[in-house]
C-alpha cells in the first residue's frame, strides 16, 4: 500500500510544478532503467571512477530486495534500493536518492520508514548502511532517524 506524503506548499518550485502528493510504493522491474540513471546521476551515491552497478543489478534487486520509489504525478522523483539477506535477516540499504529539487521536504525520511516498515514485515533484524563520508547533511539525517554510526571505512573495489 503507497504512503502519501502531502509537499509543502513553502516550497515555491514544488507549487510551480503543481505537485501535491508524492507517492511512495514498490518498484517494478520496469522502473530499473529510469533508477538506474538516476544513480549514476546523483553525484553523491555515483560509483568510483563513473563505474555503475548496471540495470540487471536493479532489476535483480527490485525482483528480491526492497526498491522503493517516490512518485509525483507520473514523475520519478526518488528511490530507495536494500538488498535483502534472507538466511541472515539482513538488509544492506544500498541507494537513497532524491532528486535536488525535491530534497528536504521529508521525501526521504518517508522512504525510509515504508523501507523499515518492510523490513518488520520479513522479520529483518538488522539494517546496515554506508553513507559518504563527506555529506554531513546525510551523516545528520540517518542519525536523527536512529541510525547508529560505526567503524569508519575505506571503499576497496578490484577489476575482475
Amino acid at each position: 500500500m503507497p504512503i502519501s506524503l502531502k509537499i509543502s506548499q513553502k516550497r515555491r518550485y514544488v507549487k510551480k510544478k503543481n505537485a501535491t502528493h508524492v507517492i511512495i510504493k514498490n518498484a517494478l522491474v520496469k522502473n530499473a532503467k529510469t533508477i538506474e540513471k538516476m544513480a549514476r546521476n546523483t553525484r553523491e551515491v555515483a560509483m568510483p571512477e563513473g563505474r555503475t552497478l548496471g540495470l540487471k543489478y536493479f532489476q535483480t534487486v527490485i525482483q528480491y530486495g526492497i526498491v522503493l520509489i517516490a512518485k509525483i504525478d507520473k514523475n520519478i522523483i526518488g528511490f530507495l534500493l536494500a538488498e535483502v539477506y534472507d538466511i541472515t535477516k539482513i538488509s544492506v540499504l544500498t541507494y537513497l536518492v532524491v532528486d535536488s529539487k525535491y530534497r528536504t521536504i521529508g521525501i526521504g525520511t518517508k522512504l525510509i520508514n515504508y523501507y523499515l516498515n518492510q523490513c518488520k514485515k520479513r522479520k529483518i533484524k538488522l539494517v546496515n548502511l554506508f553513507s559518504p563520508k563527506f555529506n554531513k547533511k546525510t551523516l545528520k539525517f540517518y542519525k536523527n532517524l536512529g541510525f547508529k554510526k560505526d567503524k569508519e571505512y575505506v571503499l576497496f573495489f578490484k577489476d575482475l
